[in-house]
């Protein structure tokens, strides 16, 4: 009795050592890779020898959509919650993800369910790449 005891706690204490780690409040930005010395903006940013210019950067807090940063040549403009929730057709244009959830694997991140090896891990800044697009997600 007492083995088939130990042998039950051994087993959920080591089910349970899961290396996942999740996030609630964060930053996203998409880039899109470019050519060398492309100029759009001075948000050009180099990283393994590539280029990429940012496009589009959603805040999360609490995983809740609460702000946007839009990426034009004049700069970057700034949506808040209650103006994409009133201008629908931007937010659905934009495709923007009201509630996200993201987990840290090891060396994959889940964006919704989504999978993206991690190039890259600094400080509080993880690196993903979609195709050609670059995805760093910033942990707050």
């Amino acid at each position: 009795m007492n083995i088939n005891l130990i042998l039950f706690v051994m087993l959920n204490v080591f089910t349970s050592c899961d290396s996942s780690k999740e996030v609630h409040n964060f930053v996203v930005t998409e880039y899109q890779k470019v050519g060398k010395g492309y100029q759009y903006s001075n948000d050009v940013l180099k990283y393994q020898g590539n280029e990429y210019k940012p496009l589009v950067s959603s805040e999360y807090f609490n995983d809740t959509l609460t702000t946007v940063w839009v990426y034009k040549s004049e700069g970057k403009i700034s949506y808040s919650k209650a103006e994409l929730n009133s201008d629908l057709a931007l937010k659905k244009m934009m495709n923007l993800i009201e509630n996200r959830k993201i987990e840290q694997k090891e060396e994959v991140l889940i964006d919704n369910g989504k999978s993206y090896q991690i190039l890259e891990s600094k400080k509080d800044s993880i690196f993903c790449k979609n195709k050609d697009n670059l995805i760093l997600y910033h942990i707050q």
